[in-house]
């Protein structure tokens, strides 16, 4: 009797479970079901058979900003926003009531072209979505062109139009997408310091081969820059770049390419970092000086050597048969001509510098102020001499490098 009275409540309470769970399952959302579905992120909860799992929207977009010189140039390309920062936010229920917020649900880096391409949950009908780009990349923080802010920059696209794009797609195959181009130039600036500088970081990463680390900078654009330039805050590893009277240098790649440089050679070798003024072919302050202002030179011109085919507008320009002043360690120009007598073409013109038999060894020079005049290793602030003992304990040339020393007004000895 037990037997027969146990199974006759077992196969009652089955038939209980099977209603209750029918019941569940009614009530449910319908993105809460198992199903077959193109657009569905997978594993979600499919069982067995073809597939399963969310619904998804594909959020994709290119960016892109308008490159001008500061003469106002309305004709340059159109350049990607490349590695930068991108969140999503979507407007939404979001707390217990009910009430609809905006809040940030995703977060990509764009490609070298530009572009993202993210999947995301659908949830339901009516949101809406928004994204934010950045002027951030690994490079560089750039923070907004205004007398006060909190938060680094970033543009949604269509804002400059006064229309952001906010779509709100009614199913999942509708997808989201955000391309646009950047073309406001107040915009636009903020984005030519971060491209710029990001090929700068990327140039530093493909030479060197020491391992003390090379940090993102922070970047302020001020129209309230004294005398209206451009400068390394050392104290705050910061780079101000000056946009004010007839200095609007955010487009000015070599500037910006020559602040980075002071970034880099602060964060890995060791140089004479204070304020002062310089014009290029007078004599600096000392040694140290030159060598501090015509390293950074150098390397601004050196990123644009390897990077002819971009939209960089950097043009080296010696100062060999113009620059007579003397000592030649002591002369900014003359030490950055003589690091680019190491990387130019041999005997390159307009001068057809005879004494420059060398040629393609930026990746050597940087090698050696990164590796060899460094802080950590104790070494003081550079000049070129320091760097020209550093060229032979590195095994390389020293005759040919004297010759171009030389010809450069530079003391060897």
């Amino acid at each position: 009797m037990t037997r027969i009275f146990s199974r006759s409540a077992s196969r009652y309470l089955a038939v209980l479970a099977t209603l209750a769970a029918a019941v569940m399952l009614l009530g449910m959302p319908a993105t809460a079901w198992a199903q077959v579905c193109q657009d569905c992120e997978p594993g979600g909860g499919g069982g067995g058979g073809g597939g399963g799992g969310v619904p998804s929207v594909t959020v994709t977009g290119r960016f892109t900003y308008k490159d001008m010189t500061r003469f106002g140039d309305t004709t340059s390309d159109l350049v990607p926003i490349a590695s930068a920062k991108v969140e999503i936010w979507r407007f939404k229920p979001r707390d217990p009531f009910g009430f609809w917020l905006w809040g940030k649900d995703a977060e990509a880096t764009t490609d070298a072209d530009g572009r993202i391409s993210l999947r995301m949950p659908f949830e339901r009908t009516g949101i809406r979505y928004a994204a934010r780009v950045f002027a951030t990349n690994d490079a560089v923080k750039v923070w907004p062109e205004q007398p006060v802010h909190t938060a680094p920059f970033y543009r949604e696209p269509g804002e400059d139009n006064g229309s952001p794009i906010q779509p709100s797609p009614s199913s999942a195959s509708q997808g989201v997408d955000f391309t646009f181009d950047f073309t406001s130039r107040w915009t636009a600036q903020h984005f030519n310091v971060a491209e710029t500088l990001r090929v700068g970081r990327e140039y530093m990463d493909g030479r060197r081969t020491d391992t003390d680390p090379l940090g993102q900078v922070n970047v302020t654009i001020s129209a309230a820059s004294p005398f209206d330039s451009s400068y390394y805050n050392y104290l705050a590893d910061e780079i101000v770049i000056g946009i004010g009277g007839n200095a609007f240098q955010a487009f000015d790649d070599e500037v910006l390419l020559h602040e980075y440089a002071h970034h880099v050679l602060d964060q890995i070798s060791t140089v004479r970092l204070a304020p002062a003024t310089h014009t290029g072919c007078d004599a600096d302050a000392d040694a140290q000086f030159a060598w501090s202002e015509g390293a950074a030179t150098y390397l601004a011109w050196a990123v644009k050597r390897v990077n002819s085919a971009n939209t960089l507008r950097v043009f080296p320009v010696e100062a060999t048969s113009t620059c007579t002043v003397t000592p030649g360690n002591e002369v900014e120009e003359r030490v950055s001509g003589a690091l680019w007598d190491l990387a130019d073409p041999v005997g390159a013109l307009p001068f057809g510098e005879s004494f420059d038999q060398v040629d393609a060894m930026d990746t050597e020079v940087l090698q050696v102020i990164d590796h060899f005049l460094d802080r950590r290793r104790g070494s003081p602030e550079g000049t070129i001499g320091m760097f020209r003992s550093a060229w032979a304990t590195h095994g390389l040339d020293l005759l040919k490098l004297d010759q171009i020393l030389t010809g450069n007004g530079i003391p060897t000895t």
